[in-house]
């Protein structure tokens, strides 16, 4: 292994005090049956600095009764708890910690760390040896490469994806459109839907469909099979659709800020940045020093590239249709200077495209003296000049695509929002949303179409489709467990199922896992744990199913139904729960309980045969509870 720091805190203080100062660069360990071998065999993109060991840290190791709850400590052995007599009235608790690996891995593994472990994908453990290791998707890279490889033993419920980078293309993409969303709509037939999710990210997509350098097309991960998606070809569909239909897809905005905003230049950043203040109830005027607005769109881009009808047609959509006030032939420094908007209006956007060498304005001494931050394009912080001024586009990132000057008038709309409104900036509002569909239809080889119903098709709605392998996690969420976490900041408590909002547990880099608290409401009741593996010993689950019910006579009365190894977080059946609430136990309800439980189901080329093994684990655990 590579040299590393190893430290072992006294407290839990300690040991937090010491992953807020590696900042993410140090993993913690008390078993270490997942991390020793993760090192060895460097799977990591980035070595960590420093080793944790909390093992020593009294307080961590106990199973306690209280009068509502049973705690357990995250460094209680797995097989403490198969021993444990306090666990008596939780056989599914101690079924599933009997069933992970062999003795000598339950004597060293702990319930936190088997919470908290890492998926068991072969793409993701590829030694860094021969070829050197493989960055996945779920490692920083773009491709979870196991969509159209090796897929027999991964996700029937679809992909998981990182909020912060959910698919190659959107990530590439400089305004961030939700492409996978937008195709998705479309393979659906809900065409409107698709235009207001592109509506949302970009207004102008009349323009871009058709100058746009698609970013997103280097970046897509159909190229493993054949070619890209023709992406920009389906913007532009949908740009077209958009400008015919404006006022069907955008309701004219009707709340008022009160506050008025100048914007300088009518380009790409200027029309955008109108479209957005205007949405968030400003007054806009826009000055341009041309006898038409448009700005590179009308004057900059050749026409054989760029019709200019399109331009004409959208820029009087947006006037009419958003109210904005155009001022033309107004220059800045020579019909009016900066200082003066400065004061008339709340805020002013410089959005003239970069100034040529010749034009030395005064008025730009304050935007160009600080040009180090301004080429930090990607920074929102760069966008703001001074006092109530801001600047977006060219004149910010200098020479650029459309796409790039959309994405910077949507970082200083942020701003100026900030500034008049007391917002934060704005983003997309965070998605409780934790798998995403795969197209198991995209699996086959098949060229660019162009047409847009076909390329959609194509789109593998790109995510992680490893399972997470935790055996406990899958009990603990049947039985309904909080998981108590201790953070810089405090201690929060959470339901496991907030807990596995992500493959590996939604545990921040300076947090640790303290304790689990499982409620004694269900220790009286039937519970069922079953797992099927290849081997008795040793393997992760092929499925998992975890069952309490609360039953008079054979009348389900209240039901709470987990599985594990199907998909990439341990999954909840709510539908199947409130469906055989108030209903007897029979076998033919049995039978339609367990189609019910997979009728979302998504296989992979080379994984069908799990479906029908989730079904047969669900009946056999629901079989076991008539007569109880």
């Amino acid at each position: 292994m590579r040299p590393f720091e190893h430290f072992t805190p006294d407290t839990l203080e300690e040991a937090i005090s010491l992953l807020k100062e590696y900042n993410g660069k140090a993993k913690l360990i008390a078993g270490g049956t997942v991390l020793i071998p993760a090192l060895k065999e460097e799977i990591y993109p980035e070595y960590p600095k420093a080793l944790i060991n909390i093992k020593e840290i009294p307080g961590l190791s106990f199973i306690e009764e209280e009068e509502e709850t049973i705690k357990i400590g995250a460094l209680t052995r797995l097989e403490e708890i198969v021993r444990s007599g306090k666990l008596e009235k939780y056989p599914l608790l101690k079924k599933a910690a009997s069933s992970v690996g062999t003795p000598q891995i339950r004597n060293m593994g702990t319930i936190g760390g088997n919470l908290c472990q890492d998926v068991r994908c072969w793409y993701y453990w590829y030694p860094h040896r021969i070829g050197g290791r493989l960055t996945c998707y779920l490692k920083g890279g773009d491709i979870c490469y196991a969509l159209i490889g090796e897929n027999h033993y991964h996700s029937i419920f679809g992909s998981y994806k990182y909020p912060d980078r959910p698919s190659p293309c959107q990530n590439a993409c400089p305004a961030h459109t939700d492409i996978p969303s937008i195709l998705e709509k479309l393979r659906e037939g809900r065409i409107d839907e698709a235009a207001r999710i592109l509506l949302e990210t970009n207004p102008l997509s009349p323009i871009s469909g058709r100058i746009c350098p698609h970013f997103c097309e280097d970046r897509c991960s159909r190229k493993m099979l054949d070619e890209p998606l023709a992406i920009r070809e389906v913007e532009r569909f949908l740009g077209d659709y958009i400008l015919e239909n404006f006022s069907k897809l955008l309701p004219s905005p009707d709340k008022k800020s009160g506050k008025k905003v100048a914007i300088v230049g009518s380009g790409p950043a200027g029309l955008t940045a109108a479209y957005y203040l205007k949405k968030s109830g400003h007054q806009v005027v826009i000055f341009e020093r041309k006898n038409e607005p448009g700005g590179l769109l009308r004057y900059g881009i050749p026409p054989s590239q760029l019709d200019k009808e399109i331009v004409k047609k959208l820029i009087k959509t947006l006037e009419n249709h958003l109210g904005l006030e155009f001022k033309l032939k107004i220059q800045l420094g020579k019909d009016v200077n900066l200082e003066d908007l400065s004061a008339q209006y709340d805020a002013v956007l410089l959005a003239t495209g970069a100034p040529r060498k010749k034009e030395t304005f005064t008025q730009y001494k304050t935007v160009l003296s600080n040009e180090k931050n301004l080429r930090e394009k990607k920074r929102p912080s760069s966008h703001h000049v001074e006092k109530n001024v801001f600047a977006a586009g060219d004149l910010v990132n200098g020479p650029s695509t459309v796409v790039e000057a959309i994405a910077s008038a949507k970082m200083a709309v942020a701003l100026i929002n900030r500034f008049l409104l007391g917002e934060l900036a704005q983003e997309s509002p965070s998605s409780q949303k934790v798998l995403y569909p795969v197209n198991v239809k995209a699996f086959k080889r098949m060229g660019r179409f162009g047409d847009f119903k076909r390329e959609a098709e194509r789109c593998f709605n790109c995510g992680c489709v490893a399972v997470n392998p935790s055996d406990m996690a899958v009990a603990l969420m049947a039985l309904g467990a909080k998981l108590k976490i201790l953070s810089p900041n405090g201690t929060r408590v959470i339901p496991i199922e907030e807990f596995f909002t992500s493959v590996r547990g939604d545990l921040a880099s300076d947090e640790i896992l303290t304790e689990i608290l499982i409620p004694k409401e269900v220790s009286n009741l039937p519970q069922v744990f079953l797992k099927f593996r290849l081997r008795n010993a040793v393997d992760f689950s092929i499925v998992s199913v975890g069952v309490w019910a609360e039953l008079k006579g054979n009348v389900v009365k209240k039901i709470r139904i987990a599985l594990g190894g199907a998909a990439p977080v341990p999954l909840r059946v709510r539908e199947v729960e409130s469906w055989l609430e108030g209903k007897k136990l029979e076998d033919q309800l049995i039978e339609e309980a367990a189609k019910m439980a997979v009728k979302e189901a998504l296989p992979l080329p080379k994984n069908a045969y799990k479906v029908e093994i989730t079904k047969v684990m669900l009946k056999r655990a629901l079989a076991s509870f008539k007569g109880n």
